[in-house]
């Protein structure tokens, strides 16, 4: 966070609501400028609250070409890419709130980034034994020539099958069917095999045919 007197934000402030009303004809713009209240200059970021009362003015600051011109007023004035960062709520602790919660967001996005990797190495289900298939296709060299994409689909044919007596119950439902068939049309769709008839050698692999 910045320290405290590094930059006055209500001077900043002033200073570039005055500049938008000299350079930029829009009245409500100039409204919703003057309603907001600068809260404090966070590292780059200028953050700028809005009361509960004067909440309906924020949007005119959010949009992103009105945003973009007083982001371009603030960088002439302090010399410094300062991003502009509007928030409900007029006070320093709003900002920490609003902080903690983007954390949180951040935080839970990467755990279920991670989630999503773990699932789709350990092949839990169809779509990430799908996935997992692909992004091996994917770093093969030459992997247009029907020569390699037999040799591919060989090794898949066997991840399949694994895949097939793990997940696919004895008795499947419409839903188990479905999912599954959703994989082998991806994989069909880049190795040039009818999806049936990829089912097919998966079926006859399982019988020992």
């Amino acid at each position: 966070m910045s320290q405290p007197g590094t930059v006055d934000v209500g001077a900043l402030w002033k200073y570039v609501t005055d500049q938008v009303k000299r350079e930029i004809t829009m009245p409500s713009l100039w409204r919703s400028m003057e309603a907001a209240k600068p809260l404090v200059v966070d590292e780059d970021v200028l953050v700028i609250g809005y009361s509960l009362q004067a909440a309906d003015l924020m949007g005119l600051l959010m949009d992103t070409r009105n945003r973009n011109s007083v982001e371009q007023i603030i960088e002439r004035a302090t010399r410094r890419r300062i991003r502009l960062q509007v928030i409900q709520g007029d006070t320093l602790a709003d900002w920490e709130a609003e902080k903690a919660s983007e954390a949180e967001g951040a935080r839970i996005q990467q755990q279920r980034r991670q989630q999503t990797t773990q699932t789709v190495a350990a092949g839990t289900n169809w779509e990430a034994v799908g996935e997992n298939l692909i992004r091996k296709l994917g770093a093969i060299q030459n992997r247009s020539l029907s020569s390699v994409q037999g040799r591919f689909m060989a090794e898949a044919l066997e991840e399949i099958v694994e895949a097939y007596d793990r997940l696919m119950p004895a008795e499947p439902a419409e839903l188990d069917e479905r999912a599954y068939t959703r994989m082998l049309d991806r994989i069909c769709e880049r190795v040039g095999i009818p999806s049936a008839l990829i089912a097919l050698m998966v079926q006859q692999r399982r019988s020992g045919a």
